[in-house]
Protein backbone atom coordinates (compact mmCIF):
# COMPACT_ATOMS: atom_id res chain seq x y z
CA UNK A 1 0.00 0.00 0.00
CA UNK A 2 2.92 2.70 0.53
CA UNK A 3 5.06 1.74 -2.00
CA UNK A 4 1.94 2.35 -4.21
CA UNK A 5 1.29 5.54 -2.44
CA UNK A 6 4.79 6.60 -2.84
CA UNK A 7 4.51 5.89 -6.95
CA UNK A 8 1.17 7.67 -7.31
CA UNK A 9 2.53 10.72 -5.71
CA UNK A 10 6.09 10.26 -7.42
CA UNK A 11 4.07 10.42 -10.50
CA UNK A 12 2.02 13.50 -9.25
CA UNK A 13 5.74 15.34 -8.23
CA UNK A 14 7.26 14.25 -12.32
CA UNK A 15 3.74 15.51 -13.67
CA UNK A 16 3.57 18.72 -12.18
CA UNK A 17 7.52 19.80 -12.71
CA UNK A 18 7.11 18.85 -16.16
CA UNK A 19 4.01 21.24 -16.71
CA UNK A 20 6.05 23.74 -14.30
CA UNK A 21 8.69 23.76 -16.84
CA UNK A 22 6.36 23.70 -20.37
CA UNK A 23 5.00 26.99 -18.13
CA UNK A 24 7.93 28.63 -17.20
CA UNK A 25 9.09 28.05 -21.52
CA UNK A 26 5.65 29.57 -22.43
CA UNK A 27 6.40 32.66 -20.24
CA UNK A 28 9.85 33.34 -22.05
CA UNK A 29 8.32 32.69 -25.48
CA UNK A 30 5.93 35.31 -25.06
CA UNK A 31 8.77 37.52 -23.70
CA UNK A 32 10.49 37.27 -26.90
CA UNK A 33 7.07 37.16 -29.08
CA UNK A 34 6.41 40.94 -27.66
CA UNK A 35 9.91 42.04 -27.99
CA UNK A 36 9.19 40.94 -31.66
CA UNK A 37 6.45 42.60 -33.02
CA UNK A 38 6.43 45.15 -35.04
CA UNK A 39 5.23 48.40 -34.42
CA UNK A 40 2.24 48.21 -36.44
CA UNK A 41 1.00 45.76 -33.36
CA UNK A 42 3.18 47.48 -30.66
CA UNK A 43 1.42 50.73 -31.25
CA UNK A 44 -2.11 49.83 -29.87
CA UNK A 45 -0.98 47.43 -27.41
CA UNK A 46 1.10 50.42 -25.38
CA UNK A 47 -2.03 52.92 -26.66
CA UNK A 48 -4.53 51.13 -25.06
CA UNK A 49 -2.63 50.41 -21.58
CA UNK A 50 -1.38 54.05 -21.21
CA UNK A 51 -5.01 54.98 -20.03
CA UNK A 52 -5.53 53.74 -16.35
CA UNK A 53 -9.30 53.39 -16.62
CA UNK A 54 -9.05 51.88 -19.84
CA UNK A 55 -6.27 49.82 -19.36
CA UNK A 56 -8.03 48.44 -15.86
CA UNK A 57 -11.61 47.71 -17.94
CA UNK A 58 -9.25 45.73 -20.47
CA UNK A 59 -7.78 43.18 -17.71
CA UNK A 60 -11.36 42.85 -16.96
CA UNK A 61 -12.81 42.51 -19.77
CA UNK A 62 -9.81 40.09 -20.98
CA UNK A 63 -10.18 37.70 -17.76
CA UNK A 64 -13.60 37.51 -18.15
CA UNK A 65 -13.13 35.86 -21.42
CA UNK A 66 -10.06 33.44 -21.43
CA UNK A 67 -11.77 33.23 -17.64
CA UNK A 68 -8.52 32.56 -15.89
CA UNK A 69 -7.04 35.76 -13.86
CA UNK A 70 -3.69 33.89 -14.07
CA UNK A 71 -3.58 33.64 -17.48
CA UNK A 72 -4.27 37.42 -18.12
CA UNK A 73 -1.73 38.51 -15.20
CA UNK A 74 1.29 35.81 -16.62
CA UNK A 75 0.43 38.00 -19.82
CA UNK A 76 0.57 41.35 -18.12
CA UNK A 77 4.01 40.02 -16.73
CA UNK A 78 5.31 38.55 -19.95
CA UNK A 79 4.61 42.79 -21.46
CA UNK A 80 6.22 44.06 -18.60
CA UNK A 81 9.44 41.77 -19.11
CA UNK A 82 9.46 42.76 -22.74
CA UNK A 83 9.41 46.27 -22.15
CA UNK A 84 5.97 47.14 -24.14
CA UNK A 85 4.04 47.63 -21.11
CA UNK A 86 4.89 50.23 -18.16
CA UNK A 87 4.45 49.47 -14.92
CA UNK A 88 2.18 52.03 -13.75
CA UNK A 89 0.30 50.72 -16.30
CA UNK A 90 0.10 47.14 -15.89
CA UNK A 91 -1.17 47.95 -12.45
CA UNK A 92 -4.40 48.71 -14.11
CA UNK A 93 -4.53 45.86 -15.71
CA UNK A 94 -4.17 43.44 -13.34
CA UNK A 95 -6.69 45.77 -11.30
CA UNK A 96 -8.70 44.82 -13.95
CA UNK A 97 -7.93 40.76 -14.21
CA UNK A 98 -8.45 40.46 -10.40
CA UNK A 99 -11.60 41.47 -10.73
CA UNK A 100 -12.79 39.75 -14.12
CA UNK A 101 -11.23 36.48 -12.55
CA UNK A 102 -15.02 36.29 -10.28
CA UNK A 103 -17.00 36.01 -13.95
CA UNK A 104 -16.73 32.47 -13.37
CA UNK A 105 -18.09 31.58 -10.33
CA UNK A 106 -21.07 34.43 -11.02
CA UNK A 107 -21.73 32.15 -14.39
CA UNK A 108 -21.53 28.87 -11.90
CA UNK A 109 -24.28 30.91 -10.09
CA UNK A 110 -26.69 31.26 -13.02
CA UNK A 111 -26.94 27.48 -12.92
CA UNK A 112 -28.94 27.54 -9.51
CA UNK A 113 -31.70 29.85 -11.65
CA UNK A 114 -34.54 27.36 -11.62
CA UNK A 115 -34.49 27.38 -7.92
CA UNK A 116 -35.53 30.83 -6.58
CA UNK A 117 -34.22 30.56 -2.75
CA UNK A 118 -30.48 28.47 -3.90
CA UNK A 119 -30.62 31.11 -7.02
CA UNK A 120 -30.79 33.85 -4.81
CA UNK A 121 -27.65 32.21 -1.81
CA UNK A 122 -26.21 31.13 -4.82
CA UNK A 123 -25.74 35.08 -6.48
CA UNK A 124 -25.55 36.46 -3.06
CA UNK A 125 -22.09 34.23 -2.39
CA UNK A 126 -20.86 35.12 -6.23
CA UNK A 127 -21.17 38.76 -6.07
CA UNK A 128 -19.28 38.69 -2.33
CA UNK A 129 -16.65 37.93 -4.82
CA UNK A 130 -16.95 40.60 -6.78
CA UNK A 131 -18.30 43.11 -4.32
CA UNK A 132 -14.64 42.20 -2.58
CA UNK A 133 -12.46 43.13 -5.95
CA UNK A 134 -15.05 45.97 -7.04
CA UNK A 135 -14.79 48.04 -3.61
CA UNK A 136 -11.01 47.37 -3.02
CA UNK A 137 -10.48 48.38 -6.56
CA UNK A 138 -12.62 51.57 -5.97
CA UNK A 139 -10.05 52.48 -2.68
CA UNK A 140 -6.73 51.15 -4.53
CA UNK A 141 -7.70 52.86 -8.34
CA UNK A 142 -7.28 56.39 -7.16
CA UNK A 143 -4.69 55.98 -4.67
CA UNK A 144 -2.36 54.66 -7.41
CA UNK A 145 -3.82 57.03 -10.28
CA UNK A 146 -2.41 59.93 -7.96
CA UNK A 147 0.05 58.58 -6.02
CA UNK A 148 1.09 55.98 -7.49
CA UNK A 149 0.33 53.84 -3.89
CA UNK A 150 0.97 50.52 -5.83
CA UNK A 151 3.57 50.50 -7.70
CA UNK A 152 5.83 52.38 -5.34
CA UNK A 153 5.29 49.95 -2.24
CA UNK A 154 5.62 46.77 -5.31
CA UNK A 155 9.60 48.66 -6.32
CA UNK A 156 10.04 48.69 -3.00
CA UNK A 157 8.80 44.79 -2.44
CA UNK A 158 10.82 43.97 -5.72
CA UNK A 159 14.20 45.03 -4.42
CA UNK A 160 15.41 41.87 -2.68
CA UNK A 161 14.67 39.83 -5.61
CA UNK A 162 17.30 41.94 -7.47
CA UNK A 163 19.95 40.90 -5.05
CA UNK A 164 23.21 39.23 -6.31
CA UNK A 165 22.35 35.67 -4.76
CA UNK A 166 18.53 36.28 -5.58
CA UNK A 167 19.54 36.63 -9.18
CA UNK A 168 22.03 34.03 -9.37
CA UNK A 169 19.35 31.33 -8.02
CA UNK A 170 16.66 32.68 -9.97
CA UNK A 171 18.92 32.47 -13.26
CA UNK A 172 17.71 29.00 -13.34
CA UNK A 173 13.60 29.97 -13.33
CA UNK A 174 14.00 30.57 -17.24
CA UNK A 175 14.54 27.15 -19.04
CA UNK A 176 16.36 29.19 -21.94
CA UNK A 177 19.74 29.18 -19.69
CA UNK A 178 19.78 26.00 -19.71
CA UNK A 179 17.82 23.83 -22.60
CA UNK A 180 19.42 22.58 -25.46
CA UNK A 181 20.85 25.68 -27.78
CA UNK A 182 19.48 23.42 -30.50
CA UNK A 183 15.97 24.13 -29.21
CA UNK A 184 15.97 27.48 -27.82
CA UNK A 185 17.69 28.66 -31.08
CA UNK A 186 15.20 27.14 -32.71
CA UNK A 187 12.47 29.07 -30.93
CA UNK A 188 13.88 32.27 -31.17
CA UNK A 189 14.86 32.00 -34.65
CA UNK A 190 10.58 30.87 -35.42
CA UNK A 191 9.70 33.89 -33.18
CA UNK A 192 11.56 36.07 -34.88
CA UNK A 193 10.01 35.28 -37.65
CA UNK A 194 6.41 34.79 -36.73
CA UNK A 195 6.22 36.63 -33.90
CA UNK A 196 2.41 37.45 -33.42
CA UNK A 197 1.70 33.58 -33.83
CA UNK A 198 4.18 32.61 -31.12
CA UNK A 199 2.27 34.76 -29.11
CA UNK A 200 -0.67 33.05 -29.44
CA UNK A 201 1.27 29.77 -29.40
CA UNK A 202 2.86 30.59 -26.61
CA UNK A 203 -0.47 31.80 -24.41
CA UNK A 204 -2.21 28.46 -26.03
CA UNK A 205 0.34 26.85 -23.92
CA UNK A 206 0.67 28.95 -21.02
CA UNK A 207 -3.38 28.26 -20.47
CA UNK A 208 -3.25 24.73 -21.00
CA UNK A 209 -0.29 24.05 -18.64
CA UNK A 210 -1.68 26.09 -15.72
CA UNK A 211 -5.02 24.09 -16.94
CA UNK A 212 -3.32 20.47 -16.14
CA UNK A 213 -1.52 21.81 -12.65
CA UNK A 214 -4.97 22.40 -12.10
CA UNK A 215 -6.30 19.38 -12.65
CA UNK A 216 -4.07 16.88 -10.58
CA UNK A 217 -4.30 18.94 -7.23
CA UNK A 218 -7.85 19.55 -7.68
CA UNK A 219 -8.15 15.97 -7.36
CA UNK A 220 -5.69 16.17 -4.83
CA UNK A 221 -7.04 18.01 -3.01
CA UNK A 222 -11.14 17.51 -3.32
CA UNK A 223 -11.35 14.09 -4.56
CA UNK A 224 -14.12 13.21 -6.51
CA UNK A 225 -16.93 15.49 -5.38
CA UNK A 226 -16.91 19.15 -5.03
CA UNK A 227 -19.08 19.40 -2.05
CA UNK A 228 -16.64 17.46 -0.45
CA UNK A 229 -14.76 21.09 0.25
CA UNK A 230 -17.35 22.00 3.14
CA UNK A 231 -15.88 19.16 5.70
CA UNK A 232 -12.35 21.91 5.12
CA UNK A 233 -14.46 25.11 5.75
CA UNK A 234 -13.05 25.33 9.55
CA UNK A 235 -14.90 27.19 12.31
CA UNK A 236 -13.28 30.53 12.56
CA UNK A 237 -12.78 32.96 9.78
CA UNK A 238 -8.94 32.80 10.14
CA UNK A 239 -8.72 29.30 9.41
CA UNK A 240 -11.10 29.81 6.58
CA UNK A 241 -8.57 32.87 5.43
CA UNK A 242 -5.70 30.55 5.52
CA UNK A 243 -7.65 27.86 3.65
CA UNK A 244 -8.25 30.19 0.56
CA UNK A 245 -4.75 31.09 0.69
CA UNK A 246 -3.36 27.66 0.64
CA UNK A 247 -6.03 26.14 -1.73
CA UNK A 248 -5.57 28.28 -4.29
CA UNK A 249 -2.18 28.49 -4.38
CA UNK A 250 -1.86 24.83 -5.37
CA UNK A 251 -4.44 24.85 -7.45
CA UNK A 252 -3.90 28.28 -9.37
CA UNK A 253 -7.28 28.86 -10.13
CA UNK A 254 -9.13 31.29 -8.48
CA UNK A 255 -12.34 30.77 -10.08
CA UNK A 256 -12.37 26.94 -9.61
CA UNK A 257 -11.91 27.23 -5.82
CA UNK A 258 -14.64 30.10 -5.74
CA UNK A 259 -17.25 27.99 -7.90
CA UNK A 260 -16.78 25.06 -5.29
CA UNK A 261 -18.31 26.13 -2.94
CA UNK A 262 -20.99 28.35 -4.65
CA UNK A 263 -23.57 24.89 -4.07
CA UNK A 264 -22.62 24.82 -0.75
CA UNK A 265 -23.80 28.27 0.27
CA UNK A 266 -26.70 27.53 -2.38
CA UNK A 267 -27.80 24.68 0.07
CA UNK A 268 -27.01 26.90 3.46
CA UNK A 269 -24.55 24.48 4.01
CA UNK A 270 -22.38 27.59 4.95
CA UNK A 271 -23.06 31.26 5.80
CA UNK A 272 -21.99 34.12 3.67
CA UNK A 273 -20.06 35.29 6.44
CA UNK A 274 -18.15 32.18 6.83
CA UNK A 275 -17.20 32.17 3.13
CA UNK A 276 -15.80 35.52 2.70
CA UNK A 277 -12.48 35.15 4.11
CA UNK A 278 -12.45 32.15 2.46
CA UNK A 279 -12.60 34.27 -1.18
CA UNK A 280 -10.31 36.72 0.59
CA UNK A 281 -7.75 34.04 0.52
CA UNK A 282 -8.32 32.41 -2.65
CA UNK A 283 -7.99 35.68 -4.13
CA UNK A 284 -4.38 35.97 -2.35
CA UNK A 285 -3.40 32.72 -3.27
CA UNK A 286 -3.95 33.13 -7.11
CA UNK A 287 -0.71 35.95 -7.36
CA UNK A 288 1.59 33.15 -6.90
CA UNK A 289 1.97 32.08 -10.64
CA UNK A 290 2.60 35.58 -11.36
CA UNK A 291 5.21 35.75 -9.08
CA UNK A 292 6.98 32.38 -10.28
CA UNK A 293 6.43 33.83 -14.02
CA UNK A 294 8.58 36.88 -13.18
CA UNK A 295 11.19 35.71 -11.33
CA UNK A 296 13.97 34.97 -13.52
CA UNK A 297 12.58 38.67 -15.59
CA UNK A 298 13.83 42.13 -14.84
CA UNK A 299 12.76 44.19 -12.04
CA UNK A 300 9.78 45.71 -13.82
CA UNK A 301 8.29 42.32 -14.14
CA UNK A 302 8.82 40.96 -10.72
CA UNK A 303 7.31 44.54 -9.34
CA UNK A 304 4.32 43.90 -10.99
CA UNK A 305 3.65 40.87 -9.61
CA UNK A 306 4.44 42.56 -6.64
CA UNK A 307 1.84 44.50 -6.98
CA UNK A 308 -0.73 41.78 -7.76
CA UNK A 309 0.20 40.37 -4.37
CA UNK A 310 -0.10 43.68 -2.79
CA UNK A 311 -3.60 44.33 -4.02
CA UNK A 312 -4.98 41.64 -2.39
CA UNK A 313 -2.95 41.77 0.80
CA UNK A 314 -4.14 45.91 1.38
CA UNK A 315 -8.05 44.51 0.45
CA UNK A 316 -7.73 42.02 3.02
CA UNK A 317 -6.18 44.42 5.23
CA UNK A 318 -9.19 46.88 4.78
CA UNK A 319 -12.15 44.15 5.07
CA UNK A 320 -11.20 41.44 6.82
CA UNK A 321 -9.78 42.56 10.49
CA UNK A 322 -13.13 44.61 11.67
CA UNK A 323 -16.09 42.98 11.72
CA UNK A 324 -18.32 45.71 10.41
CA UNK A 325 -15.98 46.74 7.43
CA UNK A 326 -16.19 42.84 6.51
CA UNK A 327 -19.94 43.32 6.61
CA UNK A 328 -20.58 46.13 3.84
CA UNK A 329 -19.52 43.82 0.64
CA UNK A 330 -21.86 40.72 2.62
CA UNK A 331 -24.65 43.60 3.03
CA UNK A 332 -24.09 44.72 -0.44
CA UNK A 333 -24.12 40.87 -1.68
CA UNK A 334 -27.53 39.84 0.01
CA UNK A 335 -29.49 42.89 -1.03
CA UNK A 336 -28.48 41.94 -4.74
CA UNK A 337 -29.70 38.10 -4.27
CA UNK A 338 -32.63 39.26 -2.62
CA UNK A 339 -33.52 41.63 -5.99
CA UNK A 340 -32.20 38.42 -8.06
CA UNK A 341 -34.91 36.22 -6.13
CA UNK A 342 -38.29 39.12 -6.99
CA UNK A 343 -36.81 39.18 -10.46
CA UNK A 344 -33.72 36.68 -12.32
CA UNK A 345 -33.74 38.80 -14.79
CA UNK A 346 -31.52 41.22 -12.31
CA UNK A 347 -28.94 38.67 -11.84
CA UNK A 348 -28.78 38.22 -15.64
CA UNK A 349 -28.25 41.75 -16.35
CA UNK A 350 -25.63 41.79 -13.29
CA UNK A 351 -23.43 39.34 -14.83
CA UNK A 352 -23.15 40.54 -18.73
CA UNK A 353 -23.52 44.97 -17.64
CA UNK A 354 -20.58 44.52 -15.15
CA UNK A 355 -18.24 42.05 -17.10
CA UNK A 356 -18.68 42.15 -20.82
CA UNK A 357 -21.21 45.53 -22.07
CA UNK A 358 -19.97 48.19 -19.35
CA UNK A 359 -16.17 47.31 -20.23
CA UNK A 360 -16.54 47.16 -23.91
CA UNK A 361 -18.50 50.53 -24.34
CA UNK A 362 -16.04 52.52 -22.29
CA UNK A 363 -12.89 51.25 -24.00
CA UNK A 364 -14.10 52.11 -27.63
CA UNK A 365 -15.61 55.20 -26.17
CA UNK A 366 -12.23 56.73 -24.22
CA UNK A 367 -10.24 55.62 -27.31
CA UNK A 368 -9.64 59.28 -28.69
CA UNK A 369 -8.86 60.38 -24.79
CA UNK A 370 -5.83 58.47 -24.86
CA UNK A 371 -2.22 60.13 -24.42
CA UNK A 372 0.22 58.15 -26.10
CA UNK A 373 4.03 58.48 -24.72
CA UNK A 374 6.39 57.45 -27.10
CA UNK A 375 10.14 57.11 -25.82
CA UNK A 376 12.64 56.88 -28.45
CA UNK A 377 16.50 57.00 -28.52
CA UNK A 378 19.56 58.13 -30.79
CA UNK A 379 22.58 56.29 -30.46
CA UNK A 380 25.56 56.79 -32.19
CA UNK A 381 27.39 53.97 -33.13
CA UNK A 382 31.07 54.04 -32.81
CA UNK A 383 33.47 53.40 -35.55
CA UNK A 384 34.54 49.71 -34.44
CA UNK A 385 31.46 48.43 -32.27
CA UNK A 386 33.49 45.30 -32.11
CA UNK A 387 36.01 47.30 -29.55
CA UNK A 388 34.12 50.36 -28.52
CA UNK A 389 36.69 53.19 -27.27
CA UNK A 390 35.88 56.29 -25.10
CA UNK A 391 35.46 59.59 -27.74
CA UNK A 392 38.07 61.90 -25.23
CA UNK A 393 39.77 62.05 -21.77
CA UNK A 394 37.79 64.15 -19.45
CA UNK A 395 39.78 65.04 -16.01
CA UNK A 396 41.35 61.49 -16.69
CA UNK A 397 38.22 59.47 -17.03
CA UNK A 398 37.19 58.30 -20.12
CA UNK A 399 33.88 59.90 -22.16
CA UNK A 400 31.81 57.15 -23.95
CA UNK A 401 29.61 57.91 -27.05
CA UNK A 402 26.47 59.11 -25.60
CA UNK A 403 23.01 57.43 -25.92
CA UNK A 404 19.94 60.06 -25.22
CA UNK A 405 16.40 59.39 -24.23
CA UNK A 406 13.56 61.38 -24.94
CA UNK A 407 9.74 61.35 -24.24
CA UNK A 408 7.45 62.57 -26.62
CA UNK A 409 3.33 63.04 -26.16
CA UNK A 410 1.24 62.68 -28.87
CA UNK A 411 -2.58 63.14 -28.94
CA UNK A 412 -3.04 60.57 -31.77
CA UNK A 413 -2.06 57.29 -32.34
CA UNK A 414 0.50 57.64 -34.77
CA UNK A 415 3.80 55.27 -34.16
CA UNK A 416 6.98 56.06 -35.42
CA UNK A 417 8.72 53.38 -37.82
CA UNK A 418 11.96 52.30 -36.09
CA UNK A 419 15.16 52.34 -37.92
CA UNK A 420 18.72 50.76 -37.10
CA UNK A 421 19.50 53.93 -35.33
CA UNK A 422 16.46 54.69 -33.54
CA UNK A 423 14.29 52.38 -31.94
CA UNK A 424 11.38 52.05 -28.83
CA UNK A 425 12.59 52.12 -25.47
CA UNK A 426 10.54 52.92 -22.34
CA UNK A 427 12.39 55.47 -19.77
CA UNK A 428 10.11 56.80 -17.39
CA UNK A 429 9.78 58.55 -13.36
CA UNK A 430 7.41 57.29 -10.85
CA UNK A 431 8.20 58.95 -7.38
CA UNK A 432 11.13 58.30 -6.55
CA UNK A 433 12.04 55.80 -8.72
CA UNK A 434 13.71 55.89 -11.84
CA UNK A 435 12.57 52.78 -15.07
CA UNK A 436 15.20 52.29 -18.04
CA UNK A 437 14.48 49.62 -20.25
CA UNK A 438 12.43 47.90 -17.83
CA UNK A 439 15.11 48.14 -15.56
CA UNK A 440 13.87 50.17 -11.79
CA UNK A 441 16.63 52.04 -9.91
CA UNK A 442 16.11 53.91 -7.04
CA UNK A 443 17.34 57.14 -7.73
CA UNK A 444 20.56 57.71 -5.95
CA UNK A 445 21.55 54.06 -4.80
CA UNK A 446 24.14 53.35 -7.76
CA UNK A 447 25.39 49.26 -7.11
CA UNK A 448 22.81 47.56 -9.35
CA UNK A 449 24.06 45.04 -11.50
CA UNK A 450 22.02 42.87 -14.28
CA UNK A 451 22.61 40.39 -17.03
CA UNK A 452 22.21 41.50 -21.10
CA UNK A 453 22.84 39.84 -24.31
CA UNK A 454 23.74 41.24 -27.41
CA UNK A 455 24.80 39.13 -30.31
CA UNK A 456 28.79 37.86 -29.10
CA UNK A 457 26.73 36.40 -26.13
CA UNK A 458 26.11 37.67 -22.09
CA UNK A 459 27.89 40.02 -19.97
CA UNK A 460 26.42 42.47 -16.88
CA UNK A 461 25.92 45.90 -16.93
CA UNK A 462 26.37 47.39 -13.53
CA UNK A 463 24.98 51.14 -12.41
CA UNK A 464 28.12 52.86 -10.81
CA UNK A 465 26.72 56.70 -11.00
CA UNK A 466 23.00 57.71 -10.63
CA UNK A 467 22.29 61.59 -10.09
CA UNK A 468 20.27 64.08 -11.30
CA UNK A 469 20.84 67.47 -13.44
CA UNK A 470 19.07 70.64 -15.48
CA UNK A 471 20.25 70.89 -18.54
CA UNK A 472 20.30 73.99 -20.51
CA UNK A 473 16.62 73.94 -21.89
CA UNK A 474 15.38 73.45 -18.21
CA UNK A 475 14.01 69.70 -18.97
CA UNK A 476 15.07 67.25 -15.86
CA UNK A 477 17.74 64.45 -16.62
CA UNK A 478 18.84 61.97 -15.58
CA UNK A 479 22.96 61.13 -16.09
CA UNK A 480 23.08 57.38 -15.68
CA UNK A 481 26.87 55.79 -15.97
CA UNK A 482 27.01 51.88 -17.08
CA UNK A 483 29.90 50.00 -16.28
CA UNK A 484 31.17 46.44 -17.25
CA UNK A 485 34.06 43.79 -16.78
CA UNK A 486 37.07 44.94 -18.61
CA UNK A 487 37.37 41.63 -19.92
CA UNK A 488 34.56 42.43 -22.27
CA UNK A 489 35.56 44.88 -25.43
CA UNK A 490 32.54 43.82 -27.62
CA UNK A 491 30.10 46.08 -26.04
CA UNK A 492 27.46 47.60 -28.34
CA UNK A 493 25.63 49.51 -25.31
CA UNK A 494 27.90 52.38 -24.47
CA UNK A 495 28.49 52.66 -20.62
CA UNK A 496 27.36 56.65 -20.63
CA UNK A 497 23.82 57.88 -21.11
CA UNK A 498 21.59 60.67 -20.35
CA UNK A 499 17.65 60.04 -19.59
CA UNK A 500 15.90 63.26 -20.11
CA UNK A 501 12.50 63.51 -18.53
Amino acid sequence: MKAAQGKFYGMIILEVSLLIIVFLVSVQWMVLAFEALPTDILGPIITGTSHPFIGFFIGLLFTAVVQSSATSTVVVVAAVAAGIVRLDNAVFLVMGANMGSTVTSTLVSLGHVTRKKEFRKAIAVATLHDFFNILTALILLPLEYYFGLLSHLAVGMAVPFGSRGAQVFFYYFDPFHWLPPVITGTIVTFTQVHALLTLVLAMVLMFFSLHFISEIFKKILLGDSPNQVEKYLFDTSFKSLLLGIFSTALVQSNSLISSLIIPTVAINRLSLKRTFPFLMGANLGSTLIALLAALSKPDAAISIACAHILFNVIGILIFYPVQAIRNIPIRMARRLGKATMRNRVVGFAYVILTFFIIPFFLIYFSRGSIRVKQYYYEYRQPDSPQNVQPTHMHGGSPIYPQRVYYQEVNMDESWLTQTSEQSHILAYQKADTLFIGGQAYLLGTPERCWQEQDTQGLFRMCLRELKKKCNSTGLFCWTVALSTPSSINHLLRPPLFTVYM
